[in-house]
């Protein structure tokens, strides 16, 4: 036993006196799901408190699916034994709904059947769930595991200098684990918990440093506070807006860079497509991601190389042709592809289906701008004056309507010049009349007076 597992042992004889009650936890029968659960209300809280909330969420609600559709006040009034329990509810319902998520269902005991080791890499790809609730759940869902370690422990920890940061920039206890076995690791566990709680209450911690000052004089000399401070957002709230947003940047398409297809290329022409590493080259990784595979869409090594085949068939990359030619088309190419968002070819049994099938398409697109310029040409007939518009329609109908135009000029002009001459003649009469003083004539029609005789104005 090296000389720093003897000092964890001359600490957890110091707690089992200051914490000489046994602990009262979730049995190992319980499924993994409930000791993640109750990881969440233990992290920052005492056991008992932590139970008695566990104990009242079991019976207020009916099951895990109305704890997911809950909101976190609401869970909050329920658990509300343990401190930050608003934050607790917000973690639990985010935790909850990332499971379903993943699994369409609120069981982990499959993975509990495959070991700690697939525990814990999922448990990491859930942003809600923090590295003492992964140990939690691991040593006492799966019975082995390191001890976890909450932030009120490393606080504990830190003043007697048992922390050091890892080369991966992680905080560490080296050798805490093998100080102890059985349930005696258990009890450690539980009973540094307890001394952790105290450090993270303002009212508590001074207490709490006195007891560690009577184990080592030196804390005063050293910080509490943590080595390396979090990477990433700890409040459940902002971990929700950081996976929204990174859900939505992963949903935007994205083009392949070219430089990725012609790695492939390269690959494909030296006919380097089997073999046990082809899934880890990074062009094949990059190719991948580019056309929408990866390792989980594809059964075998075969299949991958079958489907970088097609893709690069499709998209014009074809041995023999020269390198301008085949630049310019499969400039063309990418465009066409990406722009009519045709990204399923590999739902298509071979390239033969995908190549009728993009037949298909152009056709349906070539009809399209046939529509489109023919209901362009509607709306500007709308426009147009209604000689233009007749015209537009070509053979016979253009001739009859020059006809009908021309004899529609023609009787306008003839109205006109008659207006004209009857105006001029009328002025004419009236200027005469006013001269030698007789009644005017009758406007209507240039018509004379019928009581005048034709050589009246004459005698007189």
């Amino acid at each position: 036993m090296s000389s720093r597992q003897k000092e964890f042992k001359k600490l957890y004889k110091k707690l089992k006196k200051r914490y000489p009650d046994d602990p009262v936890v979730l049995s190992r029968d319980r499924k993994l799901l409930e000791h993640l659960v109750f990881a969440v209300f233990l992290e920052n809280a005492k056991r008992e408190a932590a139970c008695a909330a566990f104990a009242a969420m079991e019976r207020y609600y009916i099951d895990w699916n109305e704890i997911r559709v809950s909101t976190a006040n609401e869970i909050a009034d329920v658990v509300d034994t343990i401190p930050d329990a608003s934050q607790a509810g917000e973690r639990l319902r985010r935790l909850l709904q990332w499971i379903f998520d993943a699994t369409y269902k609120f069981d982990l005991e499959e993975l509990r059947a495959q070991g700690k080791t697939a525990v814990l890499e999922f448990l990491k790809t859930v942003p809600f769930s923090t590295p003492f609730m992964n140990d939690y759940a691991a040593l006492f869902g799966c019975g082995e595991g390191t001890l976890p370690l909450s932030e009120g422990a490393l606080r504990a920890l830190r003043l007697l200098d048992f922390i050091v940061v890892s080369a991966d920039g992680r905080e560490i206890a080296p050798e805490l684990d093998g100080a102890f076995e059985g349930d005696e690791a258990l009890d450690f566990f539980f009973a540094l918990h307890e001394l952790g709680v105290e450090m993270l209450d303002d009212e508590l911690r001074p207490d709490a440093i006195k007891f560690l000052r009577s184990i080592d004089a030196a804390v005063d000399e050293r910080s509490w506070k943590p080595f390396v401070e979090p990477t990433g957002p700890t409040d459940p709230r902002e971990i929700a807006r950081l996976v929204a947003k990174q859900e939505k940047r992963q949903k935007r398409a994205s083009t392949p860079l070219i430089d990725e297809i012609d790695m492939l290329d390269d690959a494909i022409e030296a006919d380097d497509l089997d073999g046990d590493d082809l899934l880890t080259k990074d062009a094949d990784d990059g190719y991948g991601k580019a056309f929408g595979a990866d390792e989980t869409n594809v059964d075998d090594d075969s299949a991958f190389g079958m489907m970088k085949k097609r893709a690069r068939k499709n998209l014009g990359r074809d041995k023999g042709v020269g390198e301008e030619t085949a630049a310019a088309r499969n400039g063309g190419l990418y465009s066409d592809f990406y722009s009519t968002g045709e990204r399923d070819l590999f739902a298509f049994e071979d390239a033969a289906d995908f190549e009728t099938e993009k037949r298909v398409g152009a056709k349906s697109k070539k009809k399209r701008r046939v529509d489109e310029e023919a209901d362009a040409s509607e709306e500007n007939w709308t426009d147009e004056a209604p000689k233009t518009r007749k015209k537009a329609r070509g053979g016979e109908e253009d001739s009859d309507s020059d006809e009908k135009s021309e004899k529609k000029d023609a009787k306008k002009s003839a109205k006109k010049s008659a207006k004209k001459e009857t105006k001029s003649a009328d002025e004419s009469g009236e200027e005469a009349d006013a001269e030698f003083g007789r009644k005017p004539k009758s406007r209507a029609k240039g018509k004379t007076n019928k009581n005048e005789g034709p050589d009246d104005g004459a005698a007189t």
